[in-house]
């Protein structure tokens, strides 16, 4: 028993912080763990973001590939503070990025589009001493792979899976160009994810034969989804 249990008050919480993470994914992401981490965040990259993960002790860092731009500095990390496990965010769906990302001193790594959905399980995860991997990571078959390599030569876009997601950034007013960035993602796989949701929604409203003299707004929608996800 902790001498803080004993004297009758709460037991330190775990601090968690996240670095170069999207705002818009921080947002969310900050939300589903807010209750049980002390949670931080900072922007900086480079020697600035290893000064500050000293200063700042963490237990856990949450730490977006797109931020850093490179494996070296997670391994740098994880030599600064041996403690600290490391989760990393990626775009990639690749078993081989993966496995580099653990080489280099990762404990987990989450698919950047699931890092609000999964980011509790990983956290509890990661500070119990197990490995996490995403489940959109770990599940890739053979024909995702070449899939994902047929879009690469013909340059089609990504599909964004997480319409849940896609609807929460729509709900809040974000232009296309912005929820690219955030996600990582060209702003045409961004477009036909849209139009996509939208039949998607259209649909949905079919079967529950409902009618409505105006076109729905987002938040309406997201709603809709709700509706048909827990019916």
């Amino acid at each position: 028993m902790s001498p803080a249990s004993r004297n009758g008050q709460s037991p330190a919480r775990d601090r968690v912080l996240f670095a170069g993470v999207h705002p818009l994914i921080l947002e969310d992401s900050r939300t589903q763990v807010e209750a049980f981490y002390e949670v931080d965040s900072v922007s900086q990259a480079g020697d600035e973001l290893v000064l500050e993960l000293e200063r700042r002790a963490p237990d856990a860092l949450v730490l977006d590939l797109l931020h850093v731009s490179s494996l070296r500095m997670v391994s740098r990390l994880g030599r600064s503070r041996p403690s600290c496990r490391i989760i990393v965010l990626t775009g990639l769906r690749n078993g081989t990025a993966n496995d580099m990302a653990f080489t280099a001193g990762a404990s987990g790594i989450i698919y950047r589009l699931h890092a609000s959905l999964e980011i509790r399980v990983a956290l509890a995860a990661v500070l119990a001493g197990r490995r996490y991997v995403s489940p959109a990571l770990s599940v890739v078959t053979n024909k995702e792979e070449r899939e994902v390599k047929a879009r690469r030569r013909d340059r089609s876009p990504t599909p964004i899976h997480n319409h849940r997601f896609l609807l929460r950034l729509l709900e809040k007013g974000c232009s296309v160009p912005t929820i690219a960035e955030a996600l990582g993602l060209s702003t045409e796989a961004v477009r036909r994810a849209i139009a996509n949701l939208t039949i998607r929604v259209a649909t949905t409203d079919a079967r529950r034969r409902t009618t409505r003299s105006k076109p729905q707004t987002w938040a309406a929608q997201l709603r809709a989804l709700r509706a048909d996800r827990d019916s």
